[in-house]
């Protein structure tokens, strides 16, 4: 799992790199940009393509419980069990 400050620039890297089919393996990208993602990680899927995995957060969710949430999933997941999934918030 990656962690960063720079928001702005993580999401254009992954976007970039998901864009070339190139994967970002130990990423998991939390975003709600749900209609973007969420369609090229479908189309990687199948297309039997690598994919870190996404947490797709519906935009009418409250903050804090969609933290709570991500950090009840990425603490109950092993490394690399999120791969080729969209995990979507609220549970």
């Amino acid at each position: 799992i990656l962690l960063t400050h720079d928001v702005q620039t993580m999401t254009k890297h992954a976007y970039a790199r998901i864009r070339a089919g190139l994967p970002m393996p130990g990423v998991i990208e939390v975003r709600d940009d749900v209609q973007t993602m969420t369609k090229h990680a479908y189309a990687r899927i199948r297309a039997g393509l690598p994919m870190p995995g996404v947490i797709e957060v519906r935009d009418d969710v409250p903050t804090g419980r969609a933290i709570d949430e991500i950090l009840i999933v990425l603490s109950a997941s092993q490394p690399g069990e999120l791969a080729n999934r969209i995990t979507y918030i609220p549970l």
